[in-house]
């Protein structure tokens, strides 16, 4: 009777410090406690954080992919609390980007499944710092193959998403530079015209948003006129695996920026984009052969050729009956006809 009884005893203080422990150990996870606090973090809860963080990052890094994902909705929760300040989220966006450093500067022998899942933190966390770590990943990224274009696209959708949700106010003029410089640095190694169309969407996320100042996204305009010309330019190359298709969705982009903005904004914006909307149509012609022997090509550069003249004509105030020629010549494949409407148009 007596052993039974410190079998029991001894089974009940087992599953006393088991408990303890996992009490203990879930209370030293609870960061959401002070996810609302405006004040400095105090170093108490600064190291909880950080414990967080750590343990959850590890678990990012696992080769089990249910881990990972685990790790990362467990990452993600406490930001998409209500009322989640912005002293909490700058705290852990520092400790998030320091604890995940050497799996990004190691990115090459990361998996992409890691990296999209840490890419997916940052894009939650949004602060100035995290942006301009989503932004640095597509420099960081490096090769042209599908697995370096599929991290690269990992990194611009996160990063469209990340500034269009950041109030502006958390990312300095500086971080803005810094970010719009990384993009357009990447645009050239982009090697799926997907990539570009993501590349484009997040410097588009500057253009469009009105609590951004002025000066910032005049600059972003500019940079979207280059990274469009850019993608014009490497179309012709042996390498360009359907680069022509992305120039669609970027018109098609610019335009609802134009129809959204007003004033002296409206008239940046014509004086930057309208050469490179007349270099889509020259495009055509120059990279004829290429574009319409691709069925997907084809269609999606008959938008492209479209909505610039659409655009062209909202910009300029100007109708042009040669635009409705111009579309058909190109698709019926008829390349003087082509050349002459358009030619007429250019005029």
């Amino acid at each position: 009777m007596m052993n039974e009884r410190m079998t029991i005893l001894t089974c009940l203080t087992a599953f006393l410090a088991i408990f303890m422990s996992h009490a203990q150990m879930a209370e030293a996870q609870d960061v959401t406690s002070f996810s609302r606090s405006t004040s400095p973090l105090t170093s108490s809860q600064t190291q909880q954080l950080n414990g967080f963080i750590e343990s959850n990052v590890t678990n990012l890094a696992s080769e089990t992919p249910g881990t990972v994902v685990e790790a990362r909705k467990s990452l993600i929760a406490p930001l998409l609390r209500a009322g989640t300040s912005n002293v909490f989220r700058e705290a852990f966006g520092k400790a998030f980007i320091s604890s995940t450093e050497n799996m990004m500067n190691g990115s090459e022998e990361v998996s992409t499944f890691n990296l999209a899942n840490a890419f997916q933190v940052l894009a939650f966390i949004r602060t100035g710092e995290t942006n301009e770590m989503l932004a640095r990943q597509l420099e960081t990224i490096k090769g042209s193959d599908r697995q370096a274009d599929a991290r690269r696209n990992a990194a611009a959708s996160m990063l469209a998403i990340s500034l269009k949700t950041t109030p502006p106010d958390l990312i300095r003029p500086r971080q803005y530079n810094s970010i719009m410089r990384s993009i357009l640095t990447s645009v050239d190694d982009a090697g799926q015209w997907q990539v570009l169309q993501r590349e484009f969407e997040a410097m588009g996320a500057i253009t469009s948003n009105r609590d951004i100042p002025d000066d910032i996204r005049k600059k972003a305009i500019e940079n979207e006129a280059r990274i469009l010309e850019i993608t014009l330019s490497n179309m012709a190359s042996d390498d360009a695996k359907g680069l022509s298709r992305s120039i669609a969705p970027m018109v098609l982009a610019l335009r609802s920026q134009f129809i959204g903005m007003t004033g002296a904004m409206r008239q940046t914006f014509q004086t930057m984009i309208s050469p490179a909307l007349e270099r889509v149509i020259r495009s055509a012609d120059a990279d004829w052969d290429s574009i319409q022997s691709d069925m997907a090509s084809r269609k999606s550069y008959t938008i492209a050729i479209q909505q610039s003249m659409v655009l062209h004509r909202l910009t300029s105030g100007v109708t042009d009956p040669n635009m409705e020629k111009t579309v058909a010549a190109w698709e019926s494949g008829d390349r003087l006809a082509f050349q002459k409407s358009a030619a007429d148009w250019l005029k």
